[in-house]
């Protein structure tokens, strides 16, 4: 859902743009109900190793996971510097700067943990090291 928050962050900065919005929200929504389907999945189990029954809605989250972190970075990065064109104001424009940089920052921070995840899903499909970087994005986002 804070993905989801990030949509209407790019929707306030886009002066209102659905579409631009839209293209943050749904896949957003199609990451959380996959979330929900993974989470009401797993509660049934008592074993460990049952998680690798659904390893591919683990890879599809992760996936899915990676193209929203990254096109929320791509997009609010883009917004703001266009305002930052528009502006005279040194101050700010230096706000905008820096706003920039903690966009950047933190989207690369959440796109490597999903992009990990995604990749040692596929690698080592057999073992549990994406839940290691699976546990990271959620406490980033």
């Amino acid at each position: 859902m804070a993905r989801n928050f990030s949509a209407y962050r790019v929707y306030r900065l886009s002066k209102g743009n659905y579409i631009l919005a839209g293209f943050i929200t749904l896949p957003s929504l199609a990451v959380f109900a996959s979330i929900l389907f993974y989470a009401t999945t797993a509660l049934g189990y008592e074993e460990i190793d049952e998680f690798k029954k659904i390893k591919n809605v683990s890879l599809s989250i992760a996936i899915l996971g990676a193209l929203v972190d990254s096109l929320i970075s791509v997009i609010i990065i883009h917004l703001l510097i266009y305002h930052k064109g528009d502006n005279t104001n040194r101050n700010t424009t230096d706000l905008l700067n820096l706003l920039i940089i903690l966009t950047f920052s933190a989207g690369v921070a959440t796109s490597f943990s999903t992009i990990a995840c995604a990749i040692s899903l596929a690698v080592a499909p057999d073992t549990l090291v994406y839940m290691f970087w699976f546990s990271l994005v959620g406490s980033r986002t």
